[in-house]
């Protein structure tokens, strides 16, 4: 089958309406539902807008797979759709924004090789950490029991020295605050504000790429509940907030967060 033309048979299925599940077999079965939820639900508009534009995408062929790459949306974020192709039918496997260009790597010997924009690879580093916590949560969960796995999460002592050995120009209560927006903006990319922050009180609102994760990962939603995974990130932060001298509280609005941080008026 010529690449245009699974390409353009694609279009027309999802035209009809919603892909059939039997079009689809994704890299891993656990990836299935995602896989046809996120395609027929939230790409399948703009991929028809195609039809209109008739943007062409470029096409890559490897072994029995083909890869089509194009720019989506407003925004025009370039994905990458892959396709199996056997006994000359097709089957949608894949989609996916970040894809790295290894295959423009120079002949070796070779010391530098394509790269990926930094919003990108913050996600990328994000996305192995969490996975690999929510993989060590279930297990501990499973073998010791939710509370033990909790707990095995809790570094406070750790990350709080750790803060006061970095930041050891301010008093540690306040180095502790500061060196959370310094993490999280500078180190992990996340958009963040500190909005107050005296000796009782400070306020930080944040948009991190943790919650965004869950939304958008196809197998994260699959091994842990909504409800435990924000549990998770509660029990880590208050703990670390706790050896620093403050009482965190945590509030959720859309795609942001807001940590309060108070600390009793006796240590005040």
């Amino acid at each position: 089958m010529s690449s245009m033309r699974v390409w353009q048979e694609f279009l027309d299925e999802l035209q009809k309406g919603p892909l059939p599940a039997a079009k689809i077999r994704p890299y891993h079965p656990g990836t299935f539902e995602p896989l046809l939820s996120n395609l027929n639900d939230h790409l399948r508009s703009p991929l028809l807008s195609i039809l209109e534009t008739k943007v062409k995408p470029e096409c890559f062929a490897s072994g029995s797979q083909l890869h089509y790459i194009l720019p989506l949306g407003e925004d025009g974020v370039d994905f990458c759709f892959s396709f199996l192709v056997e006994d000359g039918q097709w089957y949608f496997q894949h989609m996916e924004n970040i894809f790295i260009r290894l295959d423009q790597t120079g002949v070796p010997p070779v010391s530098v090789f394509p790269d990926l924009p930094e919003e990108k690879k913050a996600w990328a580093r994000d996305e192995i950490r969490v996975f690999e916590d929510v993989c060590l949560y279930r297990f501990l969960s499973e073998d010791k029991g939710k509370a033990f796995a909790l707990n095995w999460f809790r570094d406070g002592e750790g990350y709080c020295l750790g803060a006061r050995a970095w930041v050891p120009f301010l008093p540690p209560v306040k180095a502790f605050i500061l060196y959370v927006c310094w993490e999280w903006a500078n180190l992990q990319n996340n958009p963040v504000t500190l909005v107050c922050l005296d000796d009782a009180r400070a306020v930080i609102r944040a948009r991190l790429r943790y919650f965004e994760l869950y939304q958008r990962s196809s197998n994260i939603p699959q091994m842990i509940s909504q409800a435990d995974y924000y549990e998770l990130f509660e029990t880590i932060w208050k703990d670390r907030a706790a050896y620093a001298g403050w009482n965190l509280s945590i509030s959720y609005d859309s795609d942001e967060c807001t940590l309060t941080f108070v600390r009793d008026s006796m240590n005040a």
